[in-house]
């Protein structure tokens, strides 16, 4: 019996250390964004968060799956897609890049059998054409270079918008979209507070 007590203290003190170390690891790497490029910055962020294994699921059933805050998926170490997107989405906030040119695109991957629904993290310097951040790539690439990808829409915390094919906003939409994204940056907040994760720029 003691035996098997011993085992499960050592087991969930690796396991506490662990995510101390996951997250230290992530408040290292959001330090280091703030003084780098914007181009520099949507490789990094692409990069670091694609090395998270995935466990990638169809959107579906979108307006009802579970999504996950950027500090869930690296505690857990796994996610699909909306994981990734929300994740880069948020740490792209963090860098100081303006706002109003993130969004969370959701689009059809047309490789797939059943042109699946997915969620990608555009970046848009102009009014089309944006660049895509996409667990599915490790390379940040515009949207016409992404011929596996139909934009179908855009969305923030504030609104959701239909697009064109060149990822161009068309008019204004209604989703629950904002409403959960908007409850994931409470929730990311209140996490980085517990957590004591401290960044250069207001979170």
């Amino acid at each position: 019996m003691f035996k098997i007590v011993l085992v499960l203290v050592i087991s969930l003190s690796f396991g506490m250390a662990n995510d101390t170390k996951r997250l230290q690891d992530l408040e290292q790497f959001l330090n280091t964004l703030p003084q780098k490029t914007i181009i520099e910055k949507l490789n990094s962020v692409n990069f670091y968060f694609n090395q998270i294994v995935s466990a990638y699921d169809s959107l579906d059933n979108i307006n009802h799956d579970e999504w996950n805050s950027m500090i869930d998926f690296i505690l857990k170490g796994r996610g699909d897609c909306e994981e990734y997107a929300i994740s880069k989405y948020k740490a792209l906030k963090l860098t100081g890049i303006d706002t109003n040119k993130l969004f969370l695109m959701v689009v059809k991957e047309k490789t797939r059998p059943q042109n699946e629904f997915h969620l990608v993290t555009a970046y848009y310097e102009n009014d089309e054409n944006p660049l895509i951040l996409d667990n599915l790539s490790f390379r940040v690439l515009p949207l016409i270079k992404r011929s596996d990808l139909e934009p179908i829409m855009i969305f923030d915390t504030n609104n959701t918008f239909t697009v064109t094919k060149s990822g161009k906003i068309d008019k204004i939409t209604m989703s629950n979209f904002p409403q959960k994204l908007k409850l994931l940056e409470e929730q990311t907040k209140l996490q980085f507070n517990q957590y004591n994760i401290s960044t250069n720029i207001h979170n």
